[in-house]
């Protein structure tokens, strides 16, 4: 049976997939926007609506008052994004309550039909 468990398995194992999907959310929350496959950028989304929050709660105004959010952040990013990013991200993001990245969906790959889709951290309208 499969309940409680979430995720694809991305024909990798464990670490494999984790390293994977922690290198696209830290390129994700560096450049703002990636390229790549439908099912991976659907289950980076889903890791991105939760990071955000922590990166909300890190960062507040000008400079980093949750130490304990700012440590479980660096924990599931890569080592490239330092304190600084987390700041930017945050004032990013504003006030908004959810929906941090949108899935835009793109043709097929050419060389291998692969679905693929635009995936970019949403901005906050209310500035």
């Amino acid at each position: 049976m499969k309940h409680l468990k979430t995720g694809k398995k991305f024909s990798r194992k464990k670490d494999q997939r984790q390293a994977m999907l922690r290198i696209l959310t830290g390129e994700l929350l560096m450049r703002k926007k990636i390229k790549t496959t439908e099912v991976k950028a659907k289950e980076v989304k889903r890791l991105i609506d939760k990071i955000a929050g922590k990166i909300k709660l890190a960062a507040k105004g000008e400079k980093i008052s949750n130490l304990a959010a700012l440590r479980s952040l660096k924990a599931e990013l890569p080592r490239n994004i330092n304190s600084q990013k987390f700041i930017e991200l945050g004032s990013l993001f504003g006030r908004r309550q959810s929906g941090f990245a949108r899935v835009t969906k793109l043709g097929p790959r050419k060389s291998d039909g692969a679905r693929m889709a635009v995936l970019e951290l949403v901005e906050d309208s209310k500035k």
